[in-house]
């Protein structure tokens, strides 16, 4: 320190200085711009982010240089249907200004919808050159199909775009998401791939923390300057700052100063999730891996220290990961001590590559890409097991984890040792049962149905599981995703059939995601024409992907491996004049299954349900899927003395603005003594069927 005061000095002032430019120019969001929102208005800016195409709209971030002819420093994301731009672009745009939909507390983004016109007035030469460089290396590496290469791209920009659904179930079930995600991780590679070479060149302590300062500050400009890694960058100039001060014993001392200037910069990225968890991995390995490690004998040093540290990294992440997923990763230690090393290299090998590339060596791609091909298959296996991610509250895996905590500090203390091949032998212990454990419960359960009404908002989805592991969707919620989460939470990969009972929002929302990122063998529509950009998408999706198409009619038999469905609605002229006549044309389905039966109705009216009682079809059911979430224009008492229902399910939104569901709907159902169970009071709702009888879960 006293050979390089202003060297040192100066590096860790351009630390705070870059990043308090980089913050004030992209990533503020001001709230003069509150009173533009719903109007229209021009906006100047440059273009910070890649232009994304998703349909007929593309998509970019744009930092705000005026708007209406007013100075202004925001930051907005752009809607339009000109993509005759790019990153570093200056452009002048009209539209209108809209609110974000989902507040996000650490970076609030605005959006405007570029209706009128759009046009370019110049560019910045150092975006230019950030979006030249990007395009360069999203050409080299991309491959359509090729899921590798996907990955190393991922790993290198951040972007995830070409990343299948499923791979990244994968990852984020492994507890391995942070590897796409650009942060510290990613942020530390670059330092050390720095500090190695300017030592291996000879330079001294001080210049070598400057040049790792630039090149972290190149690195997040060439990721989108992106709130997770600047602060990543922020902490890894810091962290460096201490190591080559020879001031090791102060590391923490180091995280907590660039935690400080992080927060100083914007205060509201306390509450953000990729904030607590970067700072808490980094202060977990910091404080733990040593204790961990010396007590661990029985293995190499090496091996050693890598088994710690994926052993560390739980500690203080495991309760947030708890608290804001509601689910934490099982196998996230061996799966990281199994990658961490091979991402390294992989990382590292891709750089190379990529330089040769630019001299016309396109062959050294090859490695980099089976490393990477490697990482998401010991991915997929951790994921592969029965239950790969557990469901828990805080509170307790927090108690669990101070437990552990004490445990190590204690044994650390008393000079006590765990020998390593006792510890290898429980964990393949646990990847054995819970390999085996699927097969064993399928004996134990015997010829078991399970139906499962989704806790999906305001809205429909049901998920039968046959004895067969046959699966059968019904409806898929309101939201594209949620009911795709919940089939991967399942490991589901396949559907037999998929069956919206009708194309409105709250049912269907969810279906065009599925369709299009499952394997799904057939499709049961009613076919009733509704002009909605959700069921075009549906139907269209259905017809790309050449999926079995079933129009629903009265009368059928649908026969789902052991499972035989009745459909008895809608019947082949669709019920006119009513006021619903969407809801009152539900394809409604009966299945029976070992002398119990369930009705599942949808969205059924009463004029639906008179349609039904006339035909001589028993409609009568153990298990009645409530109509219209509670409505009480569904569900008369004529049509519920005619199915006699032992239980009754609905599902509706805790809290919705419609009230559902109504008390008059649940005066009649407890009329005719029927069990009520609800999704907007209990969650998932689940009904078994087998030797034992028909149980409910909720």
């Amino acid at each position: 320190m006293r050979r390089y005061p202003l060297v040192i000095w100066l590096a860790l002032f351009a630390v705070a200085g870059i990043a308090l430019a980089v913050k004030l120019n992209i990533l503020s969001t001001d709230n003069s711009l509150k009173p533009y929102f719903g109007k229209n208005v021009q906006i100047e800016g440059l273009i910070t982010g890649d232009v994304v195409s998703k349909g007929r709209l593309n998509s970019f971030d744009l930092s705000i240089r005026s708007i209406n002819g007013h100075r202004a420093a925001a930051f907005i994301k752009v809607y339009a249907e000109t993509s005759n731009f790019n990153l570093g672009d200056y452009v002048l745009l009209e539209g209108v200004l809209k609110a974000p939909l989902f507040e996000n507390v650490s970076s609030p983004q605005a959006a405007i919808f570029s209706q009128k016109r759009i046009s370019r007035f110049g560019g910045n030469s150092f975006w230019l050159a950030i979006g030249k460089a990007r395009r360069w290396v999203k050409k080299s590496l991309l491959e359509k199909g090729n899921q590798g290469r996907a990955f190393l791209y991922a790993m290198l920009t951040g972007q995830t775009d070409a990343l299948l659904p499923e791979t990244k179930d994968d990852l984020r079930a492994s507890g391995l998401a942070h590897l796409w995600s650009v942060s510290g991780l990613h942020t530390g590679f670059v330092a050390l791939l720095v500090l190695l070479l300017l030592r291996l060149a000879g330079f001294r302590a001080g210049w070598q923390l400057v040049f790792i300062i630039l090149s972290l500050f190149l690195f997040s400009a060439f990721t989108g300057f992106e709130p997770p890694v600047i602060r990543a960058s922020i902490m890894a100039s810091w962290l460096s700052a201490a190591y080559l001060l020879g001031r090791k014993k102060s590391m923490l001392s180091a995280l907590a100063a660039s935690a400080i200037l992080s927060l100083a910069i914007n205060p509201l990225a306390l509450f953000d999730p990729s904030f607590q968890l970067s700072y808490a991995a980094v202060g977990s390995l910091l404080i733990f891996t040593d204790k961990i490690a010396a007590f661990i004998e029985g293995v190499p040093k090496q091996l050693n220290m890598l088994l710690s540290a994926s052993l560390a990294a739980q500690i203080l992440t495991m309760p947030l990961l708890a608290f804001y997923f509601g689910e934490v990763p099982l196998f996230a230690a061996p799966a990281n001590m199994l990658v961490i090393p091979m991402a390294m290299v992989t990382f590292y090998l891709t750089i190379l590559a990529l330089i040769a590339k630019a001299a016309g060596l396109s062959v050294f791609l090859t490695v980099p890409t089976l490393l990477s091909a490697y990482m998401l298959k010991v991915a997929a296996f951790f994921n592969s097991f029965s239950v790969s991610t557990i469901s828990v509250s805080p509170l307790l895996i927090s108690l669990l984890l101070i437990a552990i905590a004490a445990g190590i500090i204690f044994l650390y203390k008393k000079e006590r040792t765990l020998n390593f091949s006792y510890l290898l032998i429980a964990i393949l212990l646990v990847i054995a049962i819970q390999q085996w454990w699927p097969v064993a419960d399928n004996v134990i359960a015997g010829r078991r149905l399970k139906v499962e009404f989704l806790d999906v908002g305001q809205g429909d989805a049901t998920l039968i599981t046959g004895p067969q592991n046959e699966r059968i969707l019904i409806d898929g919620g309101p939201e594209p995703y949620k009911v795709q989460q919940d089939l991967r939470e399942r490991k589901i990969k396949s559907l037999d059939l998929v069956a919206p009972s009708h194309a409105d929002a709250d049912h269907i929302g969810g279906l065009p995601e599925v369709v299009r990122n499952f394997e799904v063998k057939a499709v049961l529509d009613n076919g009733f024409k509704k002009s909605s950009f959700m069921y075009r998408d549906f139907l269209n999706t259905v017809r790309r992907k050449k999926i079995r198409y079933i129009l629903a009619r009265r009368g059928q038999r649908i026969t789902v491996g052991t499972l035989k469905f009745a459909v008895l609605s809608p019947p082949t002229g669709f019920i006119k004049d009513t006021d619903a006549d969407d809801n009152n044309n539900s394809v409604v389905l009966k299945l029976n299954y070992q002398k119990r039966s369930f009705l599942f109705t949808g969205d059924l009216g009463f004029a639906g349900e008179e349609s039904l009682m006339e035909t001589s079809t028993s409609i009568k059911a153990d298990v009645l899927k409530v109509a219209h979430h509670g409505s009480a224009r569904g569900s008369s008492p004529e049509f519920l003395q005619a199915v006699q229902p032992q239980i009754a399910t609905i599902s509706a939104g805790a809290g919705n603005q419609y009230g559902h569901p109504k008390p008059a709907l649940l005066s009649r159902l407890k009329a005719i003594h029927a069990k009520i169970y609800r999704t907007d009071l209990t969650s998932d709702i689940t009904v078994t069927v087998d030797k034992q009888g028909l149980q409910v879960y909720d």
